[in-house]
């Protein structure tokens, strides 16, 4: 797996300079209007295989085109090269799959299931909070914690008194049909919106590693899991329905079919910034593997015997192409504040999860004193992602500095929410958020988009009223949710109050003001009543904290 960093790091770095090639041509063709930042790591060409060798060839083939046209600054050469550095990208991030897999590239990532396991005709739920990064995120990202190791300090959260993520499965006996659905909820339970997807043949699987197909993460829990592999979604040979398929894989008989319905709940906006959809993929993960009779390895640890259940999130985000680190699924499926770390050039990683026991007194501040604040403006993180990325290949003093700093950090907030509580603990927790916020900006660039104009002029109107002793955006930045360490005489409508101040009326409305507290409870798997058996049947009571 080291030579497969090597080569990753390599076309990464190709990526970053080619991009910095067509900058500079787009700044010349004073004519033309180019938009960068808008390449995806996933080439669209391949989004339906793995082929090195058909992707370096076409990548080979671009690339004399390019040259045989005298490398100009021609608007058709500047299309050449966003497509070399597409392909450079795909590339890098072929590399960086097979170190997360540890060599297993696209097999069964757990134990197979056997027939007395397998639960049938009732919904397996799997619910979870969601999650809060206080310091030292980016370093768990692929490829930087292989070459570098990382430290993130972090917490389990609950929203408005609930665990705001879920998901449902039902294997159903005779059943032919896989019915996939994602759904978002508000938190009084009412449906805003819903993507469904219904198969009975397996080509219809086809894009599962495409994040922007419907349902491409529960598509891709499949492969993950081991139910199909991606050469019999490939293959015109492949003739079984997909429902005996899964009856095949749960050890029914030859003749047996199995239908399956998995349901994807959140309660939280899109691109919200708190590790949604990791921790969505481990709630679909662990509720599929419930119903299928898979067993995960119960360690966060990797061992030569199998991967856990974090390590499979990593490894299905990995394959959909979205990329990320550890930490998302890390704080929200293990309860509570903790530290997770790795060391450098282990493959596949070796996570060290270290549980932070929480003085009484510091855990009622935190949760009197935590907001979260929707600042109306979602973000997918694979863009702001990709900038990362491509600024750590070129590895500048700077971003290698402000790598250090983001570990360091890490361990200062470890330290300070260890520590008994005291009249400096908030202010002291405040400073490393606010640290950790700078560090972000400097790791993404701010031309990538990580902090918009609305979120800087809310930060220091706040700091400003001494209202706050720190925030930071949630997750990679760039919109989503905000969260603030809030002065203990502050209340929530004076936070409103400011908010309203500082940002104007017209863009305040996008916001909205959450409570939360620290969520002792991480993933819990459970079956539901028997009498629950409609795919729409949903209680917002389900995720409710008890």
């Amino acid at each position: 797996q080291r030579n497969y960093d090597i080569c990753g790091r390599a076309w990464m770095l190709m990526s970053a300079m080619l991009a910095e090639c067509v900058t500079n041509a787009t700044h010349v063709l004073a004519t033309e209007q180019h938009d960068t930042a808008s390449h995806q790591i996933l080439s669209s060409s391949f989004s339906d295989t793995n082929d090195m060798v058909s992707i370096v060839d076409h990548f080979a083939t671009v690339r004399d085109n390019y040259f045989q046209q005298g490398g100009s600054r021609a608007e058709g050469n500047i299309s050449l090269l966003t497509e070399l550095i597409d392909n450079s990208e795909r590339l890098a991030q072929i590399m960086t799959r097979w170190c997360v897999m540890g060599g297993q590239e696209e097999k069964s990532l757990a134990t197979r299931p056997t027939t007395q396991d397998c639960v049938l005709d009732c919904w397996v739920l799997s619910t979870a909070p969601a999650r809060i990064d206080l310091a030292g995120g980016w370093s768990d990202t692929p490829p930087i914690c292989f070459e570098y190791g990382s430290s993130v300090a972090g917490l389990a959260v609950a929203v408005d008194g609930t665990k705001p993520l879920s998901a449902r499965s039902r294997l159903s006996p005779n059943g032919n049909v896989v019915v996939l659905k994602s759904e978002h909820r508000d938190f009084q339970g009412q449906l805003l919106s819903v993507d469904e997807v219904e198969l009975d043949q397996l080509n219809q699987l086809k894009g599962y590693n495409n994040p922007s197909e419907k349902c491409a993460l529960l598509k891709c829990a499949l492969v993950i899991l081991g139910v199909v592999s991606a050469d019999q979604i490939l293959s015109p040979k492949e003739t079984k329905s997909i429902g005996s398929i899964l009856a095949e894989f749960c050890g029914l008989p030859r003749s047996s079919t199995l239908g399956l319905q998995v349901i994807v709940t959140s309660l939280l906006p899109h691109g919200s910034g708190m590790g949604s959809s990791s921790i969505i993929a481990g709630c679909v993960l662990s509720s599929m593997a419930k119903c299928m009779g898979i067993r995960f390895d119960s360690s966060p640890t990797a061992n030569k015997n199998g991967l856990s259940l974090v390590q499979s999130v990593l490894a299905l985000e990995q394959m959909l192409s979205t990329g990320g680190g550890h930490q998302d699924q890390v704080n929200g499926l293990f309860p509570g504040a903790k530290l997770v770390h790795c060391q450098p050039l282990e493959f596949p990683l070796c996570l060290s999860i270290d549980s932070i026991q929480l003085d009484e007194k510091f855990e009622e501040e935190l949760n009197d004193n935590l907001i979260l604040v929707f600042t109306g403006r979602t973000r997918l993180a694979k863009n702001i992602l990709q900038s990362c990325l491509r600024r750590w290949a070129m590895r500048t003093p700077a971003i290698v500095e402000n790598l250090k700093g983001l570990i360091d950090n890490a361990l200062a907030a470890a330290k300070t929410l260890s520590s008994a509580f005291s009249s400096s603990s908030m202010d002291q927790l405040g400073r490393v958020i606010d640290t950790y916020w700078q560090q972000k900006v400097v790791m993404a660039g701010e031309d990538s988009g990580v902090e918009p104009d609305l979120c800087s002029r809310l930060i220091r109107e706040l700091k400003e009223r001494k209202a706050i002793h720190g925030a930071s955006l949630c997750g990679a930045g760039g919109g989503g949710f905000m969260v603030l360490l809030k002065c203990a005489h502050v209340t929530m409508t004076q936070i409103e109050s400011s908010i309203n101040d500082a940002i104007g009326s017209e863009d305040a409305r996008g916001c909205k003001v959450y409570s939360c507290s620290i969520g002792n409870e991480g993933l819990h798997v459970s079956t539901l009543p028997v009498e629950v058996v409609g795919d729409d049947s949903f209680d917002v009571a389900w995720l409710r904290i008890k």
